[in-house]
């Protein structure tokens, strides 16, 4: 028995080259077809070869596993995992109301998010654009989608989510198509979702102008890696953050951020996430690097308010417009998309007008242009501008120890 189970490992270690069901084929396609007398001997090799093929079978299932069509929508990554057995085909389809069918043909799952495959048949252009994928629902799970993607050209699509709970046993795929709600139901193997190969818990803070980050977690599969932390920030200002600009980097390249997310905590206190792409193999040097990041600056200055560009601390600004409408004086400037202005106020004679909106914007252009409103038609001379945020330069890096 100590041989058998020897020669059963040995055989699980086999894998079949690239080509070799294609090069089956062909020799098979060659061979005249005959029948043979089954003899004794032969049906006891037979019975044989069965036994090992069923100690193998799970690796044997798995041989040549693919999701055709995918290939402009799937990493070679998850191809690669695709082909090593892990992801589960689904195939399961649900008719639409105006004739189309929606199948999920694969889910590919790991601790850090899940993947549905999915094909479309019978719709038109917009289908991408009318479709509403919003949930998965299973045990103890709710996941939201996270990012998503379709070809036109395959009608092939990839929709991804948070990750699901472990034990759960099925899962509901839930989505608005023209209006109307649909849900598909399915099993989920836990089984064959990719394990995590790195929980590596950090105690890293990065401090920028107004706030901190704290990096907590790293957890890293073979199709994913993800950064797990809380931002605290210390202003009353609507700040948006671009989580892009932390870049992890693996044995001196930067990995792919595939998406990140933020969610309210407590106060002014935020939880998130970023997800990269898979750490390389044979990891030697890691670690998180932040060349640029939210800044502030108080810069207490006037600019004129005749047309022309003009620096304002660290940052440069145009004045495009100035004219009297409604009531009002209007301005319209341009920046560039990451600069925010706080405490803003025109001065006159009569001294000092707050700012008291902004008329509109032009997401069109190469910066972002508005219209800053203010509640007098007094003739002004400059524009005051105490404060302002940025993208700020930092030099920061913090290194993982992989061991």
């Amino acid at each position: 028995m100590k041989e058998l189970d020897e020669n059963r490992r040995e055989i699980e270690k086999l894998q079949a080259p690239a080509d070799f069901e294609a090069r089956l084929r062909s020799k098979l396609a060659e061979v005249p077809s005959r029948k043979k007398r089954v003899t004794p001997w032969l049906l006891a090799v037979s019975v044989l070869c069965l036994a090992f093929a069923s100690l193998n079978y799970s690796a044997l299932a798995f041989y040549g596993k693919t999701l055709l069509g995918y290939e402009e929508l799937m990493s070679k990554t998850i191809q690669q995992l695709y082909q090593e057995g892990y992801g589960q085909q689904i195939n399961k389809s649900i008719n639409l109301d105006d004739g189309s069918v929606l199948t999920i043909e694969g889910v590919m799952s790991d601790r850090n998010q899940f993947e549905v495959y999915y094909s479309i048949a019978g719709v038109g252009e917009t289908f991408f654009e009318e479709i509403n994928f919003y949930e998965i629902k299973g045990f103890f799970t709710s996941a939201s989608p996270k990012s998503g993607v379709f070809d036109s050209s395959v009608n092939k699509g990839v929709q991804t989510f948070e990750s699901v709970n472990a034990f759960a046993k099925k899962l509901t795929f839930h989505f608005n198509y023209q209006d109307k709600h649909y849900a598909v139901e399915f099993p989920y193997e836990a089984n064959k979702a990719v394990p995590t190969t790195i929980k590596k818990q950090l105690n890293e803070t990065f401090t920028y102008d107004f706030g901190s980050l704290k990096f907590k977690a790293l957890y890293a599969t073979k199709g994913t890696t993800r950064i797990e932390g809380t931002l605290q920030e210390k202003t009353d200002r609507n700040i948006s953050y671009d989580l892009s600009k932390i870049i992890l980097v693996a044995d001196g390249k930067e990995l792919t951020a595939l998406g990140s997310g933020m969610q309210s905590s407590t106060g002014s206190s935020y939880k998130f996430e970023i997800d990269y792409a898979a750490l390389p193999s044979n990891l030697k040097n890691l670690m998180i690097e932040i060349r640029q990041f939210n800044g502030k600056e108080h810069v207490k200055q006037s600019i004129p308010t005749q047309v022309g560009t003009y620096s304002l601390g660290p940052v440069t600004l145009e004045v495009l417009s100035v004219q009297v409408a409604d009531g009002k004086t209007k301005i319209r400037i341009s920046s560039s998309y990451d600069v925010m202005f706080d405490q803003v106020s025109v001065e006159t004679k009569n001294g000092f007008t707050p700012l008291i909106g902004t008329e509109s914007y032009n997401e069109g252009t190469e910066n972002k242009e508005r219209t800053l409103l203010f509640n007098t038609t007094d003739e002004v001379q400059k524009l005051y501008v105490e404060s302002i945020y940025y993208d700020k330069i930092y030099t920061k890096m913090i290194n993982i120890p992989i061991k």
